[in-house]
């Protein structure tokens, strides 16, 4: 709104022909100050802005708000998580808590001001170094490391959890496993006697709930409540992840294949964000993963979207929002070669969002198909 009225207010003097220059310095006629009459106006239009959002700031009870960019505040569903994160690391007798929600709601930029006040109030109890930042895989490292850019945890290492609880490959089984020299290592957090490095991190954000298996979430639990008892360092873990996104790949809890990852139905105490901060209204993607995201949230959703009513996403076909499709499985085959064309055409623009079951063989017949028709049978790989 600010910058509205700035330049409208430009504008408006343009018009007369007048020249001006906008600068580090703020905006001036050539060298010289702005004059006046276009100071006072903006002024006075930049103030009566400003009364009017304070007022309905007040209005909506979000007076405790917190800052997290310059002039920008949390909502209410925001401050209330902030506030139920550090009520969190306040109590002893808990161990873990989860931040929820679809993408672009802001959790990591809430968590990030939560961990900032938290540390702000503790008199040098607590300092950036003493947080850790873990996520699940390898290529979600480099998305965690890249949304912390700018933040006061930018040096922060960003590990995955398989390193930061010291697991390695055990080739003949296939599978990574814990070992008494992994939990040596001193590149890692879990406790042992005769580890290199006696770092134990009094925060631990966990990054990508949903692909959290059964398995690391009980180590991630046991290796906090063994630091407590060996340590007296009382490890905290925050997981923050969207429960419609995929759960792990067969993982099985008393028999049964999870919809879900074991961290949504483990951990109990939760902070939920609904309302986005990035994504505007007008993003034809929203829409669209709304509808899957509401179905999934369903008691009875079976994993299968037969019957799910795309009802009003053709108007997305418009100027405004060209190139949005969706297609069901019978139409498929017009939909992905013209994918291919698209993308050969725009690789950058294009993209092919994909939602299948909770065993993902739509998804590891998909992405071959996609590879061999765009760089070929040699280079699929």
């Amino acid at each position: 709104n600010y910058l509205d009225s700035v330049f409208k207010i430009l504008n408006d003097r343009k018009s007369k022909g007048e020249k001006f220059v906008i600068s580090s310095d703020g905006i001036g006629t050539g060298k010289a100050k702005l004059p006046d009459s276009l100071y006072n106006e903006l002024a006075k239009r930049i103030n009566s802005f400003a009364e009017k959002e304070i007022m309905e700031y007040k209005n909506s009870g979000s007076e405790n708000a917190y800052e997290i960019r310059p002039g920008v505040f949390t909502n209410k569903n925001q401050t209330k998580a902030i506030n139920e994160i550090k009520d969190f690391y306040n109590d002893n007798s808990k161990t873990s808590f989860l931040v929820k929600g679809r993408g672009g709601t802001g959790k990591t930029t809430i968590i990030g001001k939560a961990i900032e006040e938290i540390i702000s109030s503790s008199n040098g109890k607590i300092k950036e170094e003493d947080v850790a930042f873990i996520t699940p895989s390898h290529k979600t490292v480099g998305v965690l490391q890249s949304s912390l850019s700018g933040t006061k945890f930018q040096k922060n290492d960003v590990k995955t959890i398989d390193s930061a609880l010291g697991f390695t490959l055990d080739k003949e089984k296939d599978a990574f496993i814990q070992t008494d020299e992994s939990r040596q290592n001193n590149k890692n957090f879990a406790y042992h006697p005769n580890k290199d490095s006696k770092f134990y991190p009094k925060i631990v954000i966990i990054d990508e709930a949903s692909m959290v298996s059964s398995e690391k979430y009980n180590a991630l639990i046991e290796t906090a409540i063994e630091t407590a008892s060996k340590t007296g360092v009382n490890m905290k873990l925050i997981f923050m992840g969207d429960n419609v996104q995929h759960a792990p790949v067969n993982d099985i809890v008393d028999g049964k294949v999870l919809r879900e990852s074991y961290v949504f139905d483990q951990v109990k105490d939760q902070a939920i964000l609904t309302e986005r901060m990035r994504q505007g209204e007008e993003s034809p993607i929203v829409p669209i993963t709304d509808l899957i995201a509401n179905e999934i949230e369903k008691p009875n959703y079976s994993g299968k979207f037969e019957n799910i009513k795309f009802d009003g996403i053709d108007k997305l076909n418009s100027d405004k929002t060209e190139g949005v499709e969706y297609s069901t499985v019978a139409e498929k085959s017009n939909t992905f070669k013209k994918f291919i064309e698209d993308f050969k055409k725009n690789p950058d623009g294009t993209r092919w969002i994909h939602f299948n079951n909770s065993l993902n063989k739509n998804t590891h017949i998909l992405i071959p198909e996609i590879r061999k028709s765009v760089f070929g049978e040699k280079n699929a790989s």
